[in-house]
């Protein structure tokens, strides 16, 4: 474990910043049927370039905190699986054929989509298989002392933090790399798009074990989190670079295939970008001794309103459609919407229904209890 004391503050913390990435979901759904758009294709490329990678760099640090507290490593697994397992069966067999049903009733989409998809349940397939990945890990530093052994490697060098951010972006890069070629060769035409998430899936593991291996090793959460200077500074390369190609370069008459731009530099910023944002917020959590109670209320409903962000969008665009209203109000009025909504749904039904916290949560409580407030603990079993 990383010898810096881990306070509830830092805790809260990061647990909020998590939240808070996770609830960027709005954001990057409120774009979806405007992508056309130069500007919502920026927002959107944006928030894909570092958003869900950080979560799982931070999802992974608060699971190897979770399982260091728990006494039984089996159990901790087996509460893991269930939590995110009902909510995502929930979503995809009841909330999936809901969303079809929006987007097909919407005058303005032309799509004709399946009555079964994953949608955004993807992220939580992922979080079930790392969940088993950060097992196995914790499993094998307890025969080996895999995390032991890193300490004693870093200590012995030095400038590892450009050599772990570099080690970690390229291994993500190579990965989403031959999974969106295993998936373009192998997947069903009429679920190829769906199944290319995929390739965040596998791509993003390094990243959470990175997560995990920094909550483990105090070497290791020094060395990425000691200086500022090369994450922001790779963060303003490829925000940069983001900037000038969407809102300029992109515009220009076309000189070569804009898809063999654009799908490099996506992908480098996907690898490239998490490792270094990651760095800047746990850092920036260090300092954090207390939240306030207004950010925890959201943090505590943020796993409701990203289970439920995406329906609500979808039926708001479906009433929207009905008006002659343009993009930018759509987006504004279905984010502001979803996130009303969800966040009302959690307050006045999921924390008093034992059913919906069970289906929307995966916590299982007695019938006639109270949820009330997540405690500290719960929001690291959330990872």
């Amino acid at each position: 474990m990383a010898e810096r004391a881990l306070t509830r503050g830092w805790i809260d913390g990061l647990c909020t910043w998590r939240a808070a990435l996770m609830l960027g979901g709005l954001l990057t759904h409120g774009t979806l049927g405007f992508e056309s758009m130069p500007g919502m294709a920026l927002l959107a490329s944006l928030s894909h370039a570092f958003r869900m990678g950080v979560f799982f760099v931070i999802a992974g640090f608060l699971s190897s905190h979770s399982l260091l507290r728990r006494s039984s490593d089996k159990r901790w697994l087996i509460d893991r699986l269930n939590q995110i397992g009902v909510p995502s069966i929930f979503g995809i067999l009841a909330l999936s054929p809901l969303m079809s049903l929006l987007i097909y009733a919407n005058p303005e989409t032309q799509a004709d989509p399946r009555l079964w998809d994953w949608y955004h349940f993807w992220f939580l397939i992922a979080l079930m298989l790392y969940t088993v990945l950060g097992f196995g890990a914790h499993q094998l530093d307890g025969h080996h002392g895999i995390f032991t052994r890193l300490d004693h490697l870093i200590d012995r060098g030095s400038g590892w933090q450009m050599r772990l951010l570099v080690i970690v972006a390229s291994l993500t890069a190579l990965l989403m790399t031959v999974t969106s070629h295993a998936v373009a060769r192998f997947a069903p035409p009429d679920c190829a798009l769906s199944a290319m998430q995929w390739r965040l899936i596998v791509g993003y593991a390094p990243l959470f074990l990175l997560g995990f291996a920094m909550s483990r090793s105090a070497s290791l959460l020094s060395e990425i989190t000691g200086s500022t200077r090369l994450p922001i500074a790779v963060l303003v390369m490829i925000g940069t670079a983001y900037v000038l190609w969407y809102l300029l370069i992109s515009q220009l008459p076309v000189i070569v295939d804009p898809a063999a731009i654009e799908i490099p530099l996506t992908n480098f910023g996907a690898a490239f970008c998490p490792p270094a944002a990651a760095a800047l917020i746990i850092r920036s959590s260090l300092s954090i001794r207390q939240v306030p109670p207004i950010v925890n209320n959201v943090s505590d409903a943020s796993f409701t309103m990203y289970v439920l962000h995406l329906p609500f969008i979808y039926a708001a665009r479906a009433a929207l459609g009905l008006v002659a209203w343009g993009p930018w109000v759509e987006f504004w009025v279905a984010i502001t919407v979803s996130g009303c909504a969800s966040y009302a749904f959690h307050r006045k039904v999921v924390r008093r229904s034992a059913l919906a916290s069970l289906l929307l949560n995966g916590r299982y409580r007695v019938k006639g209890t109270f949820a009330g407030r997540f405690t500290t603990a719960d929001r690291t079993a959330l990872s």
